[in-house]
């Protein structure tokens, strides 16, 4: 019998999976190394339309792997409508995002949305598996259903609209207020950051997108996106406020 708990290649227990994903070669990657993990299961949708179709057959999985750029019904509408409550399986179902560089605009209404976790493109099996394993032991913690119905979706295709982000839309502190405490700061690697630490300077990625304002404090949700999304931000380290 497979010791899941010990090889770091296998996943912690045969789950099931749907991945969407509208390229081929990206779809069946994903697929044949959930297989080589021992997933139970793996089936597959090009977009959010066809997922939830097959979901209908399937009417649970444990795991959706989704890209965030697909046709007809794309992989944030796909996330939106399964918190919502208006596909065939249950809300809390675990969902991963895939994440290109192009894509840290996005990750912002991922998170709103409670995104489960995120794995970089190129996928790697290390990466893929770890990210998984980490995401079944966190669970999901759910918001009402007229929460996640009122996230506003940005374009997707195109150039990204960060300016749209409802993060970015909110007040931060004064200009004052935020110059000092930017000069109390201190430069905390990512590794360190803790839940509740107030953030010293506004959070932002290579592309110049905002993830968190000076004044907010880190939250369990933005902990996981800053470190599960590293490669994609470029962000190492955060300044919090030294009290």
């Amino acid at each position: 019998m497979m010791d899941y708990a010990s090889d770091q290649n296998v996943l912690t227990y045969p789950f099931s999976f749907l991945v969407v994903d509208d390229h081929d070669f990206m779809q069946y990657l994903i697929m044949e190394l959930l297989r080589s993990a021992d997933a139970r299961s793996v089936e597959r949708a090009f977009n959010g339309e066809e997922a939830i179709e097959v979901l209908k057959s399937l009417r649970s999985v444990d795991f959706i792997i989704t890209d965030f750029n697909m046709p007809k019904m794309n992989g944030l509408e796909l996330l939106k409508a399964v918190r919502g409550g208006e596909t065939p399986v249950d809300r809390e179902t675990l969902i991963v995002m895939l994440s290109g560089f192009s894509d840290d605009a996005l990750l912002v209404t991922a998170s709103q949305l409670d995104a489960n976790g995120y794995v970089p493109k190129p996928v790697s099996k290390n990466v893929l598996v770890k990210r998984l394993n980490q995401v079944f032991l966190a669970g999901t913690k759910l918001k009402s259903v007229d929460e996640y119905r009122g996230v506003e979706l940005p374009e997707i295709g195109g150039s990204y609209q960060a300016e749209k982000s409802a993060v970015q839309r909110r007040r931060g502190w004064t200009a004052s207020a935020a110059e000092e405490s930017r000069a109390r700061g201190t430069r905390t690697p990512l590794a360190q950051l803790t839940v509740g630490a107030v953030i010293a300077a506004d959070v932002v990625t290579a592309n110049q997108v905002t993830l968190a304002r000076a004044g907010e404090k880190v939250t369990q949700g933005l902990l996981d996106l800053l470190q599960q999304t590293t490669e994609i931000t470029k962000i190492q380290e955060v300044s919090v406020l030294v009290l």
